[in-house]
């Protein structure tokens, strides 16, 4: 059967605009192109790959007036408009599409998903399978046995079996679904509490919503009274989401061919456009780039290893190999619980071999036997291995009583210093933007939701592919990304500081943090009990109860009611999130925005930290073994999940409880906290080389009654609160690049006033305000900006045509060098310090890293002692032109180490 490929255009150009694809592309005119190229790439890719028969592009036409608005004036309505560089982008599509000869539908009025909703009707009688190319579920109610949906990204076609596997319902069903949830997002009015997971429970049982709303008596009196309140506003929803096939427009199917694409004409708007790596696609279509949107499977030869005739065999081959890739198949992503199933090596693209050791679809390998085999090779550290997040690795083969030496390469690290702004460095997207390759999806395997196995109930023959192009993959990256690490002069990072903290952060996980669980209980109780209060509070002062969890009620309140000003809109309605309700809380003398804050701040403290805790309790060791990322944040800075140890937050009462319930890990032990003094103000003293900001650190004095008091031109002893919170919002403020009106905000002050402040700041440090400007010129000449140790982030808003982009780059360009190069210095106190508790034996470890503070575990004889190292190495891990100061303290739980 021939082919239709259908591109339901403005949705696809959104997720080009939106893609996460490293740096902001723009022409040699500097015309914003990164929409345009994607979307043309993705258009090429599918000429190229899929070989479709008929190909076209329907549109939105452009008018905000359409056939739903006319009788709903507030559909779309909660939408914020498109960014300014997204229009000229989809008129510059369209010309190259008309360039292309490949045909466009747009209609007055009508939207793009009744237009294609109308060809699928038009082609019924055509022997066409007709795929959609979108990920939209309003599309959902076309699907037939010759109309499908296909997500170019993801390689994956949708028809109406897989729906019903995937979403629970037919397609049949969608718009009964869509009338009881609504759409928020395009601001279609749904029943409130009723999700898709309820409202495709509902549907299979009562068939439909005539039937929902029939037996509306057995549901329960919430669901009920919602359900009644919604009346005439079903017919309202089902039309609004019901897609109309009677489009009048003009439809030639021949024109749709795709022997009439031409391609060749295209070269000389490229060469305007700077799209140089699309040139050679024009001349020879079958030429794939690493970068086209649809991506070839990876192929190789992937061996498995379950006798021991095949271990031998391979452990032949293994002993002439000096550097390899490692991976490990679990049974969890938890890697200090996991068991271990099985492990992977490559040291030949397109080669990978898989050891099953545990297996209950098969013959395995003896797992201990195995292990001791291997033993010598994976415990020597003269012979390299590669990994992708090889930290996982380690852990689990330290688990298994293998403590693996000779780790010289991560490509996930690799890829983060080459690429820090990446959304993120995960192999399948490593492979897919790197290498152009479509991996195996784990849920291929594995499955997903309540269905969802072991890979020890996977057939071994699909494990051993999945697990060898696993190992092969991660070599491939790796020959790709260490020359790049080489020639764009960020080896000696990698090798000196990111790989040797691999090392530390695995020793930290593995050692896991010991909970006072009778503390933690006393918090939970009192925070439940002071959430229950501020509900009362909060109901009193609002006049009546309400969902304090549902904005859209919280905003009735609010505006409706209250009459409070709306201060900002989102695309599903009126905003109420913090920043919101810290401005209303100081606009007004009514309580309820304040309170609501503090509701939600207590509610997050037990719902986060307090009453998942104790689930997150490992059964083997009794401890909770949060996960350090190092290829995360742009800065450079460590983040942590499962718990997020940054986001506790310790200014208030409640986050400190929860610190209290962090202890040492057996008796006659204690916590030891250092924590880095204003170190971030100490790097932009010693890097601007200003000399008020480097006397004032020289002096040991306070930095911001020092600053307050130059600024008012008076003595620090008459220097008031009031003016030292406000040159501290000054000082902070200028390393993240806050202006007159963040600042303004801050403090409760008129702009100008906040200007006035700003201007006599930077001309009273004048080495500031030239570092800030170095900073700028450096990305707008690089690109890019670097931190003291040669760490490197793109910033490609400095170039943006948009205002408040390109202020947005200024901003990241300052604060990525004093940021980055703290979180550089702490990493390197990391390293020096776990190397020296290694080298002399101490009986310390290290816990715990939050921003710029360590904790430790000691015995309380050598508190003192152990003290003083854990100082001198945080202050002497990178020298800086001014003192750098430390603050140690130790006691029985984090709290009171502080």
């Amino acid at each position: 059967m021939k082919t239709f490929y259908l591109i339901d255009g403005h949705a696809q150009i959104f997720r080009a605009y939106y893609a996460p694809f490293g740096a902001q592309l723009n022409s040699p005119d500097g015309e914003p192109t990164k929409a345009t190229y994607i979307f043309t790439q993705m258009m090429l890719g599918i000429l190229e790959k899929r070989k479709p028969d008929y190909l076209a592009v329907a549109l939105d036409h452009g008018d905000s007036s359409t056939e739903r608005r006319d009788f709903y004036p507030e559909y779309k309505a909660n939408r914020d408009s498109a960014p300014e560089d997204f229009g000229p982008q989809v008129r510059r599509i369209e010309e190259l599409l008309g360039i292309m000869n490949i045909p466009t539908f747009k209609v007055k009025g009508q939207e793009a998903d009744d237009i294609i909703a109308t060809i699928g009707r038009l082609l019924e009688g055509e022997e066409i399978e007709l795929r959609i190319v979108s990920k939209d579920k309003d599309l959902h109610q076309l699907l037939t046995h010759k109309v499908k949906m296909w997500d170019p990204q993801k390689d994956f076609i949708t028809d109406p079996v897989n729906l019903l596997e995937d979403k629970g319902y037919t397609p049949e069903q969608a718009v009964e679904i869509q009338t009881l949830t609504g759409d928020s997002t395009d601001n279609i009015p749904g029943v409130p509490g009723i999700g898709p997971k309820k409202a495709v429970a509902l549907i299979h049982k009562y068939g439909s919503v005539a039937g929902v709303r029939e037996h509306v008596d057995e549901l329960t009196p919430k669901m009920s009274e919602n359900i009644a309140n919604q009346g005439d506003l079903f017919d309202l929803t089902r039309r609004l989401v019901t897609l109309n096939r009677e489009v009048d427009f003009e439809f030639d199917l021949d024109a749709c061919q795709t022997d009439k694409v031409t391609l060749k004409k295209l070269k000389p708007r490229f060469e305007e456009l700077g799209f140089r790596r699309l040139l050679s696609r024009l001349d020879d279509p079958a030429e794939a780039s690493a970068e086209e949107a649809v991506r070839e499977s990876v192929s190789g030869d992937y061996r498995l290893v379950n006798t021991e005739k095949d271990l031998e065999s391979f452990l032949a081959e293994l002993k002439e190999i000096d550097f390899f890739a490692l991976d490990t198949e679990t049974t969890s992503v938890h890697a200090v619980d996991c068991e271990l199933v099985g492990l992977s090596f490559s040291w030949e693209e397109g080669k990978g071999w898989y050891l099953a050791l545990r297996s209950n679809k098969g013959d395995t390998l003896d797992p201990d036997a195995a292990l001791e085999a291997l033993r010598p090779i994976l415990e020597d550290p003269t012979i390299g291995k590669c990994g992708q997040n090889i930290k996982y690795d380690l852990i689990v083969l330290r688990q298994a009583g293998i403590e693996l030496q000779g780790v010289a390469f991560d490509t996930m690290i690799a890829s983060y210093l080459l690429a820090p702004e990446r959304r993120t460095q995960a192999m399948d997207a490593l492979a897919r933007d790197l290498l152009g390759l479509q991996t195996i999806p784990i849920s291929d395997l594995i499955g997903k939701g309540k269905k969802q196995v072991t890979m020890l109930e996977v057939e071994l023959d699909k494990v051993a592919e999945y697990a060898g192009e696993d190992a092969d993959v991660t070599w491939r990256l790796y020959e790709l990304l260490a020359p790049k690490l080489e020639s764009e002069g960020l080896r000696k990072l990698f090798d000196e500081l990111e790989m040797p903290l691999l090392s530390v952060l695995a020793d930290m996980e593995n050692e896991g943090v010991a909970l006072d669980l009778e503390r933690l209980e006393e918090t939970r109780v009192s925070l439940a009990a002071k959430v229950d209060e501020l509900k009362s509070e909060i109901h009193r002062a609002a006049g009546r109860e309400f969902n304090i969890d549902s904005p859209k009620q919280l905003s009735e309140i609010l505006f409706d009611e209250m009459n409070l000003r709306v201060v900002k809109k989102t695309k599903t309605g009126r905003s109420t999130d913090a920043s919101v309700l810290e401005i209303l809380a100081a606009e007004t003398a009514h309580p309820l925005p304040g309170l609501i804050l503090k509701y939600r701040e207590v509610n997050k403290l037990l719902g986060t930290y307090v009453a998942p805790l104790p689930e997150m309790i490992s059964e083997k060791t009794g401890r909770v073994h949060a996960s350090f990322h190092q290829a995360v944040a742009a800065t450079g800075r460590l983040s942590s999940s499962d718990p997020n140890l940054q986001n506790i937050p310790v200014r208030t009462e409640q986050g400190r409880k929860i610190r209290e319930a962090f202890v040492p890990g057996s008796p006659g032990r204690i916590l030891i906290t250092a924590d880095y003094s204003q170190i971030e103000l100490r790097v932009l003293a010693h890097l601007s080389e200003d000399k008020g900001l480097r006397e004032a650190f020289n002096t040991d004095q306070d930095i911001h009654t020092f600053v307050a008091a130059q600024l008012e031109g008076i003595e620090q002893d008459r220097v008031t609160r009031e003016q030292r919170s406000r040159a501290k919002a000054v000082n902070f403020g200028i390393i993240y690049g806050q202006g007159a009106f963040g600042l303004a905000r801050g403090l409760g002050i008129t702009r100008a006033e906040a200007a006035k402040f700003i201007d006599e700041y930077k001309e009273r440090y004048p080495g500031i305000t030239g570092f800030m400007e170095t900073c700028v010129s450096e990305a707008e000449k690089n690109g890019f900006v670097t931190t003291m140790l040669g760490r490197r982030r793109t910033i490609s808003e400095i170039h943006s045509n948009n205002r408040n982009l390109r202020a947005l780059g200024e901003r990241l360009a300052i604060n990525t060098v004093v940021q980055g190069s703290a979180a550089d210095m702490i990493k390197r106190a990391m390293v020096n310090l776990h190397e020296r508790i290694a080298r002399e034996e101490l009986d310390m470890r290290l816990l715990i890293q939050v921003h710029d503070e360590l904790v430790l575990d000691a015995p309380l004889e050598k508190v003192e002692e152990y003290s003083e190292i854990v100082k001198q190495e945080m202050a002497g891990a990178i020298e800086l032109a001014v003192p750098v100061k430390v603050d140690v303290a130790w006691g029985k739980n984090w709290l009171e180490s502080k």
